[in-house]
Formats: C-alpha cells, structure tokens, sequence
C-alpha cells in the first residue's frame, strides 16, 4: 500500500523534463539579461564617458589657461571671452549637452567662468552656485587639487546627469580650473533599456526554439525509450508465471538502447532462473523432508519421554540435545542392564550433520548392545573401541562417558573415553567437577583399555554430565561460556530437579551465545539419586518451560525466532510448521516493537512452553506497554485487494489462522497475548 502511494506521487519524465527546461530556460534568460545589462551598462557608459570627455578636451585646447586668473579678478569680459562662450554654446546645442562649464571649486561652490547650457539660461562671470547634498563635490576637489579627470553621476533638482570632469592646467602644469560636461542620464537609460529589451526577446525567441528542438529530441532519443522500458518491466513482473517473454522496440543506438537489450537479457535470465529455483526449491523440500525425518529419526533413538521410568522412585533423570545443525553426533542414553543396575551414557561424535548422526546412532548401538551383557563399563568401551577400529575407514572417533549405577546402593561405576569430566552435587556441598582418569577416544586406536572408578550417590545427590558444547559455547567476541559460568549456574540451581537445572543451563547458555551462532551441539544429562525410600514416590508429569527477557526492538526478532527454533528443532518440528511460527513470532513481536512503548525503551518477555504428550508448543509474549488487545482489530476483507483494502490487521488476522489458539490477557499490568500450535509430529 506505501509502494503505491509513492508510486502515485511520482511524476511522469516528460512534465518533470518540461517543467525543468522552462526553469532552466528563465534562469538562463534572467542570467543572460543581467549579464548583458551589466555588459551594456558598461559599454554604454563608457561610450557616454569618451564622448563627453571629447568636449572637455576640446574645451581645454581652445582656452588659454592664462587667462582664467584675469576673468576671476576684474570680472570683465572680452571678444576672446566671447568668443570660447560661442565655442561652448554651439557644442551644446550640436551635441544636445545638458551643461558645458569651465569653472574654480571653492569650499562652498564652484565659481564660473564660463557657463553654456541647453537652456540658454548661462550663468555670468565669477557667479557662484552653491554645492547641494547630490553635487559630487569630493570628486571635484580631488580632480582640482590632483589634477585628473574623473567622470561620475549625480542628481540636480529632477535630473539625473553623468558628468566629465577634466582639469585646465597652466603652462606649468598647476591645475587653474576645471572643465565639466553634463549629460542627461535618461538618454543612457534609455539606450540601456532598448538594448536590453531587444536582447532579451533575441534570447526568448533562440531560447524557445532551442527549447522545443531539444525537447523533441529528449522525447524521441530518451523519454520515449525509457517509457517502453518502464512498460516492459511491468510486464516484467505480470508475466513472470507465464512463459512470455518481454520485447522493447528501442533502436536509440546508445546506452539506453543497451539498457533495453539489458532488460530483454535479464527477462530470459529471470524466467531461467525461476525454472532453475522451481526445481531447487523442490529439491530443497525433498532435503528438508528428508533432514525432518532424520531429525525426527534421531530423536525417537534417544530416550525423551519425561518422567523415565515413573515406576522406579530411586531417580530422576532428565536429558536434553540441541544439535547445531538439522541433526548432530551427540547423543545420550540411559537404559537398565538388569533389574536394580542403570547405564547412563553421553558421547560426543567428531564432526557434524549426517555423517556424525549415522556414526553416532552406530556408536550408540554398541555401547547399549555391550552394556547390557553386564560387563564393566571399562569392558564395554575397549570391546567398542576395538570393533569400531576394525572397520573405521573414515577415522571418526567419539569421546564417551559410561555409568552403571546401582540403583539399591547409589554406587556408581564409570570409564571416560576422552569426554568432558563429570560434575557431581551431594547435599549440604556444592556442585563440584570429578577429576577421573580418562582413557583415550573411542576409534582412535585398537586394543586401548580404559579404568573403571566408583561414586558414591547418596540420596539428594546430582550428577551433571555434558558434552563440550556447554563450556565452549562463545558468543560474538569468541569468548567461551566455560566451565566456571557452568558451576555457577549449577550451584544457583542446588535443590533443583534434573529438568530445571538443565533449563537453567540452557537458558544462561543462551543468553550468553546471544545472536552468534551455534557452533556445536549441546548436550546435557542429570540424575538425580533419590534412594530406595523414595522407590514408591509418584513422579511429576513434565511439561517444559523456557523463557527469555530482551529489549523490544525490531533488531531481537532474529534472536527470538532463534531462541523458539532451538526447541523446535529439537522437538523435529515439521519445516512448515515452524515457519508458520516464525511468521507468527515476527507479527507479535515486531508490534510490541513499533507500539508497546510508543517512542520510548522497554522491555518484552518471550516464554516457550512444551507439552511433549501432545505434542504442542506454546509461547507468551509480555510487555509492560500501553494496555493493547491485538485480538479487537477489525479482521480485513480479504476479498479486496491490497489497493481497496484498508491499511492494518493483516499481520494479526494470518496469527489467528495459523495457530491452533490465541488468546489476549491484561494481567498484573502486562500484556499477555499466547499462541499456541499442535506439531502433528507423525
């Protein structure tokens, strides 16, 4: 719906590109007619500037400087006054002056000498005219005193005059009085004026013809291709489950005309590539399938049923494998030799995926069909390891811990085939690593022996054993969970049941792994010893709870998802169901994202709960947010289409119809909206 209102916005590139010519055309004109107004400014002036300049000159060659002193003393004219006063009288009327004056500037205004104007109203020797605030009396002085010429404008009265002003100098050089040529300012604006308007409807006139040329050719060489193309890539997409292939009629012999073969090129390769992905998805699914089942494959061979053995009251035991891939090489397994003696074993495959898996489920047949003949654990693994040396091509090995414990006693006998070392509880202590002796891997060489050794379970003691990806468990900066993280976390579970701790466990090995990957397969094993008094106590039904407190922001969607697919995928959850509940998890989550706290920060839990009698998985999300029922938005018509439609509840409405429940709640000032989805595992 956002793409298509941006899309309406858009403009076609035929109005955008006339629209930008008529810009750049009046931006070009106002440009150009200032540039020229400047230019005939300048040229006009300056010609105005020669042209009066001329007449003082030639004012200054007809005068005897020598002169000046005896007309300003006596006052007197003669016929040579007379005769320059004609002189300047006929240059004013030939040449329209507006004022031709030889005079002497003195402090408060110029005294004549002679004076000839347009309207023959001439001043007479030695008068005076006193300066007003226009006259350029700075300019004046400065030529009198430094005897240059200058040439500026001023106004007097309602007349705006350019004036040249040349010095009169005595046969030593002294400057004796000035010659000034006023010229009306209106004709030099005029003249400015006429050339302006005249270019301007020049530039106008070559502007729209240069306009309409480049148009047409813009329009023919790209606006027209490029709107083929742009209909071809709509036909891109209609097209795309049909076999049509898209053709552009674009012969511009340029890149756009490359451009054009580049979308016909991409068409074909698109419609191959999908061919191609149609096949690889289906393949892809046949894989899944495939690793579905072994997945599921692997989980049936290892013992997952909680409670084992509710008839039995001595123990309670409870395991866990989260393999890093589809399947893993760990596994576990506990099962009774005879009646009052149970093996416990945990072992750890080299490698990973598939072929770890088949060698795992060989390895594990062995221990199990060898231990149930009642020999020593340090029989059953040198019996193992020889047969697996015998015929070990691939040179795989695997590192086991085996138990046997006497279930009346609480003695337990144990070998270690190069696993991690086991951690033990007896109540009033702590959680401690046993420091047993370790024999080499099984696999790696024939003909190797291993040493048995006691433990001595009492009633409330616990025994932790695990595979090496809870300790080397890292995060993003490589740094590992270790084993001191592992003891902490045991010790703050003390009198916890075997399926808490190893919740706990996997709960603090998560949170510490955050968003990196997991490297390895993590596998977890506890029993609990509980003595023959408790032989008759009834064991609890298990139903499995994790959960998982983080930031509500869109970046901790992935690590959510993650977080439930670590279950799923132990649980073999069938691919389509898991994605349905990851869809799910990215609408919940992401709207307590956006909404839950408007603009500010908080924070969001995330619980799984697992009935694996069902089997079903449900997950709670709660927020602390603004009081929200997702479950009261309008449903959408989904007979509309996305045009028609009216924008929100979609997300929420595919919820609804994916899960097998949803249900909203405002308790204890949280949100609580829970889904909930049966697996159909077969």
């Amino acid at each position: 719906m956002e793409k298509e209102k941006k899309m309406k916005k858009m403009k076609k590139i035929s109005v955008v590109t006339i629209f930008r010519l008529i810009l750049l055309s009046v931006i070009l004109i106002v440009v150009i007619c200032a540039v020229v107004a400047h230019v005939v400014k300048r040229e006009t002036l300056d010609t105005y500037r020669d042209f009066a300049f001329s007449y003082t000159n030639t004012v200054s060659t007809n005068i005897d400087p020598e002169t000046i002193e005896k007309y300003l003393k006596t006052g007197k004219t003669d016929n040579y006054w007379d005769s320059v006063e004609s002189l300047m009288m006929g240059m004013v009327h030939g040449a329209k002056l507006r004022y031709l004056y030889v005079y002497v500037p003195e402090e408060e205004g110029i005294r004549y000498v002679w004076d000839a104007q347009l309207d023959d109203d001439s001043r007479p020797l030695r008068d005076i005219w006193y300066y007003d605030d226009d006259f350029p009396k700075e300019e004046v002085m400065e030529a009198y005193t430094e005897g240059t010429e200058c040439f500026t404008t001023y106004n007097y009265g309602d007349m705006d005059l350019a004036a040249a002003v040349s010095p009169l100098k005595d046969y030593n050089g002294k400057t004796v009085a000035l010659i000034q040529t006023d010229i009306l300012m209106p004709r030099i604006r005029s003249n400015i004026r006429d050339t302006i308007i005249f270019v301007t409807i020049g530039v106008c006139v070559v502007m729209i013809f240069v306009m309409n040329v480049f148009y047409f050719f813009t329009r023919k060489r790209i606006i027209v291709p490029l709107t083929k193309i742009k209909t071809a890539a709509e036909g891109m997409v209609e097209n795309l489950d049909r076999d049509k292939r898209v053709s552009i009629d674009v012969h511009t012999g340029d890149e756009i005309e490359v451009l054009a073969r580049s979308f016909e090129e991409m068409d074909d390769k698109l419609h191959a590539y999908i061919t191609e992905n149609d096949h690889i998805t289906a393949e892809k699914e046949r894989v899944n399938t495939e690793l579905a089942l072994a997945t599921k494959i692997q989980a049936d061979m290892l013992p997952n049923i909680f409670p084992a053995y509710p008839e039995r009251g001595e123990f309670n035991i409870y395991a866990d494998m989260t393999p890093a891939k589809e399947v893993g090489g760990d596994f576990y397994d506990y099962f009774f030799t005879d009646t009052n003696h149970l093996a416990i074993v945990i072992a750890d495959v080299s490698g990973k995926g598939i072929p770890a898996a088949m060698f795992m489920m060989m390895a594990k047949s062995m221990i199990q069909s060898q231990a149930i003949t009642g020999h020593k654990p340090s029989q059953v693994l040198a019996t193992v390891n020889d047969m697996i040396c015998s015929n070990n091509r691939e040179r795989m090995f695997v590192t086991v811990w085996l138990g046997v414990l006497d279930v009346t006693t609480g003695v337990l006998t144990a070998a270690n085939a190069g696993h991690e070392k086991p951690i033990m509880y007896h109540p009033g202590g702590e959680f401690e690593v046993i420091n047993d002796k370790h024999g080499f891997v099984i696999g790696g060489k024939k003909g190797m022996k291993y040493p048995d050794y006691e433990l001595k379970m009492e009633p409330g003691s616990k025994l932790f054993i695990y595979t090496d990806g809870v300790p080397e468990a890292t995060d993003k900066n490589n740094e590992l969970f270790g084993i001191e993280r592992t003891l902490d976390t045991l010790n703050s579970m003390k009198e916890g049941a075997p399926e808490d701790i190893l919740m706990v466990i996997d709960r603090d090995v998560y949170k510490f792994v955050r968003s990196a990957e997991q490297f390895d397969d993590l596998t977890m094993l506890c029993i609990e010893y509980c003595g023959t008094d408790a032989a008759d106590a009834p064991k609890k039904k298990y139903l499995r709870e994790k959960e998982i407190t983080l930031d509500a922001s869109i970046e901790n969607i992935e690590e959510v998802t993650e977080f439930v697919n670590r279950e799923l995928r132990r649980l073999a959850c069938p691919p389509v169901i898991q994605a349905q509940i990851d869809v799910a998890i990215d609408e919940v989550f992401g709207n307590i994202a956006n909404y839950a706290y408007g603009s500010g920060d908080g924070e969001a839990t995330v619980r799984i709960e697992v009935d694996e009698d069902e089997p079903s998985v449900t997950i709670i999300f709660s927020d602390n947010g603004v009081p929200f029922d997702p479950l009261k938005v309008e449903e959408p018509d989904i007979t509309l289409t996305s045009r028609e439609r009216k924008v929100g509840g979609l997300g929420i409405f595919m919820v609804k119809n994916t899960m097998d429940e949803v249900d909203y709640k405002y308790k204890g000032g949280k949100n609580n909206l829970r889904i909930k989805k049966i697996l159909n595992i077969n």
